[in-house]
């Protein structure tokens, strides 16, 4: 999950300061900001739900 996280501060960080070139660089920085968001929240609701897996399949693992 670091690298999710890390790589959505990067572009943050990008937007923060104005470092984009243009409007296509700017709007290609926030659609790469919101992909990794999905992917951590997808990584994050996988990560909350082993629990309920575990418990769920007794013997699974």
């Amino acid at each position: 999950m670091r690298t999710p996280l890390t790589s959505i501060i990067g572009y943050i960080e990008l937007l923060r300061t104005n470092s984009f070139r243009n409007e296509e660089e700017y709007t290609r920085f926030v659609q790469n900001t919101y992909n990794k968001v999905v992917h951590l929240k997808k990584c994050s609701m996988i990560c909350l739900n082993i629990p309920g897996l575990l418990r769920s399949k007794p013997g699974w693992i």
